[in-house]
């Protein structure tokens, strides 16, 4: 893709203000690594209680599941982030994407949005962030091939992107 070429919009579909786990268990295409939930489940009742981060990327395929913040996803040459880029591209229509907003409890139900999301789309988008911090990353410290070194991003760079994320989410459920 070249930079002036506009990305799509990678949230698809908004199911709002549901019980987050019981709409993800529908999506695991695998019983195998049915251990990871309890530990996502944790991860998002915490953030629900007590957490500023509140948005996570969440991926289901045959071989596992994978869940992490929406900050790490963006944080160049993260864990996150290469994994990430992995799925986007892997033709298997066996994976299910989704961004997820938590938005509380409801009795022991985290309850939140959850956005289905086109991987591509929303890699691309992933990326061409990380290619404009990494640019600006080498012009500050004169370093160059930072490829195998976590860019850290100024938290004010992060909550602006963060915020223009949800606004797009948010635009996406005004318009369906």
């Amino acid at each position: 893709m070249d930079n002036h070429t506009i990305p799509l919009n990678p949230y698809r579909k908004c199911h709002s203000n549901i019980f987050i786990f019981p709409f993800l268990s529908q999506h695991l295409f695998s019983r195998m690594y049915e251990e990871d939930v309890p530990q996502y489940r944790r991860i998002l009742r915490k953030a629900a209680c007590e957490g500023e981060n509140k948005t996570f990327f969440w991926v289901s395929r045959a071989d596992g599941t994978f869940c992490r913040s929406e900050a790490e996803v963006f944080t160049p040459n993260s864990i996150a982030n290469y994994d990430t880029r992995y799925w986007s591209h892997e033709p298997n229509d066996r994976i299910s994407a989704f961004l997820i907003e938590v938005t509380g409890i409801v009795g022991s139900e985290v309850i939140g949005d959850v956005y289905e999301l086109d991987r591509e789309s929303y890699y691309d988008m992933v990326q061409r962030f990380n290619t404009a911090a990494i640019k600006a990353h080498e012009q500050i410290t004169g370093k160059r091939d930072m490829s195998y070194h976590v860019i850290p991003i100024a938290p004010a760079t992060m909550a602006s992107l963060l915020r223009y994320q949800k606004y797009c989410r948010e635009h996406l459920t005004k318009a369906g």
